[in-house]
């Protein structure tokens, strides 16, 4: 189906609700505790780029009903450089109240900001 004013537009992509964040600073092994979603919903596509020199941040996206406990699951799993921002297309559920966050990996170079966009939608 094509969008209403984008040549060759997607209009389910009209429908994609966006969050983006900036950490500062950011260390090894941070867990960041990003929304909480009040409804069900579906994460469809995270994008991430650093900041630094010669960074590096690995960082692995996972939700669940409790921070950092039972019940978690990931979402998506990325590496964030300076070179050009990192896509990942992904299609997980999360349950009603679900808390999303950031688990960064062992990062190299010096890594200034870490800027990520998820794309989601209310189902």
């Amino acid at each position: 189906m094509k969008g209403r004013g984008r040549p060759g537009g997607d209009m389910r992509r009209e429908a994609w609700r966006t969050l983006s964040f900036t950490i500062k600073e950011p260390a090894s092994l941070d867990k960041v505790p990003l929304h909480i979603f009040p409804g069900s919903i579906r994460i469809r596509r995270v994008s991430a780029v650093a900041v630094g020199t010669t960074p590096s941040a690995p960082i692995t996206l996972k939700h669940g009903p409790v921070f950092d406990g039972a019940g978690e699951a990931e979402v998506a799993s990325i590496t964030a450089d300076s070179t050009t921002p990192e896509h990942s297309y992904v299609d997980t559920a999360s349950s009603e109240d679900s808390i999303l966050w950031a688990v960064f990996g062992s990062l190299t170079g010096t890594v200034d900001y870490v800027a990520v966009t998820i794309a989601y939608e209310f189902y």
